[in-house]
């Protein structure tokens, strides 16, 4: 049994932790680089994997993703990962730069995968950095 204030800070915990913690179906995204290019997808609770909208509607940095260094396509890959994992437009515009010089351009050349949960936990920890 846990005690009314408790119960109640925990909920004022939970509130605050929401847009990044919400509960989501298992998700997995993949890069993988060939001659032709590059293709990102996700893979949730559906039979095919799908290709990462690029959210150019929300920053038009860069036609194609890209990863591995800094730049525009891989800002273009941070937003729209940001974008998709958070399910939050205004969260993902505020962090998806930090996010793309702390895990983006670390991201290996040929092929890489992250889960949601991944995104989110280093997402979460970038927020806490900022204090």
């Amino acid at each position: 049994m846990i005690c009314e204030p408790c119960k109640q800070e925990f909920i004022e915990i939970l509130k605050h932790a929401l847009p990044l913690l919400r509960i989501e179906p298992f998700t997995l995204y993949a890069g993988s680089r060939y001659e032709t290019g590059v293709i990102v997808t996700y893979k949730d609770d559906t039979p095919y994997r799908q290709e990462l909208p690029k959210r150019l509607d929300l920053v038009p940095h860069s036609e194609t993703f890209s990863w591995g260094a800094l730049g525009s396509g891989p800002a273009q890959l941070s937003l729209a990962l940001c974008a998709h994992a958070l399910g939050n437009d205004a969260a993902a515009l505020e962090v998806y730069q930090d996010f793309m010089v702390d895990e983006v351009q670390f991201l290996p050349e040929q092929q890489w995968e992250l889960t949601g949960d991944e995104v989110r936990v280093k997402i979460k920890r970038l927020l806490e950095a900022r204090g």
